[in-house]
């Protein structure tokens, strides 16, 4: 999602540009990539504690250098390959593995493209320590000072944020939006969401908000997981707060617009999206490793509210919902730190540094 929201940003800048959009991972093998998801989702489920230390530790970094090396040769023949073909300008990377694969490569061809790093999380861990990239796009000034602690020149790192669909930065009619879904003006909505994979209890926390004595409308999203979508459906006539379930969504920011809280996992993108709404979250037990790191900086930044456990959170929602002013001063510091500019901001800086290196589009 955030690559498409760069490619958008650049056909705005320049629709006559040929822009080739892919999955990385899947490109270089579709079965690699299942077994990568399958593996990662095995292991925070079940033994987070391994992923904790495993996430961002550099010492694991250094013992698996030789072998991260082998594996970008042994994994990066198609996707070195479709870049002959493609020749391109410049590389664009929202992730970090495919960056690596192609700093290798260009460390041994250094006039091949220009590569740009786009950090998507609100702290990069250190395998987006590349001297190879050009540019690297980071949405905090914290993660700016760390790359550059690790070593990169710091005319090479710009805080622009992390990109999102533009859709996100529309202002639309509430009032109308909630008459359509049916739902009483003076309710306060609290959207819940992130349940597809099964790392946060829906259900449960749906249950919970059932002690809410202020007037809320809940809206959950289960994304594809029809199962969970099935069970929520079945349980609204016990609930005496009002219910609406949704699965897959492509309007997403229509349902944040509404939304006077959202409680999800702090995902990169999720989170960006979030403070792009200027909508008051509350994490729930965020995951080792990136979700971590993500809550850590929002949570330090008085932009969002974490629990650990789904009882927890009724007298929290409580508090917000009866309370506006507490909500006002979320949004206050959500001001200091969104950037809905960020996808167009990206793709000027893109630009710049395509001229700065010297490509000139053969």
């Amino acid at each position: 999602m955030a690559a498409r929201a760069i490619e958008n940003a650049l056909l705005r800048q320049d629709d006559t540009l040929e822009i080739l959009n892919i999955n990385a991972l899947n490109y270089i093998s579709p079965l690699l990539e299942k077994l990568v998801i399958k593996t990662y989702m095995g292991v925070v489920k079940n033994t987070p504690e391994l992923w904790e230390y495993l996430y961002d530790n550099s010492k694991v970094k250094e013992k698996l250098s030789k072998f991260r090396e082998m594996a970008h040769r042994l994994n990066s023949s198609r996707l070195i390959q479709l870049v002959g073909d493609f020749r391109p300008d410049v590389v664009i990377c929202t992730q970090a593995y495919p960056c690596g694969v192609l700093a290798s490569y260009k460390a041994e061809h250094p006039d091949s493209f220009a590569l740009v790093g786009v950090v998507t999380d609100y702290v990069a861990h250190s395998y987006w320590v590349l001297n190879e990239v050009d540019l690297f796009a980071v949405p905090t000034e914290l993660t700016r000072q760390r790359l550059i602690d690790s070593g990169i020149a710091q005319e090479r790192v710009l805080v622009l944020g992390i990109p999102v669909d533009p859709v996100f930065s529309r202002k639309l009619d509430r009032k109308l939006l909630k008459s359509w879904h049916g739902i009483p003006e003076d309710r306060s909505v609290v959207l819940v969401m992130g349940g597809g994979q099964g790392l946060i209890p829906l259900r449960e926390i749906v249950m919970a908000l059932q002690e809410v004595r202020h007037p809320i409308h809940i809206i959950a999203v289960t994304g594809r997981n029809t199962s969970l979508k099935a069970k929520l459906k079945a349980v609204r006539k016990k609930c005496r707060t009002p219910l609406t379930v949704y699965g897959y969504v492509n309007d997403i920011d229509v349902l944040m617009e509404m939304a006077d809280l959202l409680i999800s996992k702090p995902g990169g993108l999720t989170s960006s999206e979030t403070l792009v709404k200027r909508l008051p979250m509350i994490i729930f037990k965020p995951l080792p490793g990136q979700e971590s790191k993500n809550c850590e900086f929002l949570v330090e930044s008085e932009a969002a509210l974490k629990v650990d456990q789904v009882d927890e959170i009724p007298a929290l929602v409580e508090d917000l919902v009866k309370h506006p002013e507490n909500m006002e001063r979320i949004r206050s510091n959500i001001d200091l730190l969104r950037k809905p500019q960020a996808a167009m901001n990206i793709a000027k800086a893109v630009f710049e540094s395509v001229q700065r290196v010297g490509f000139s589009g053969q």
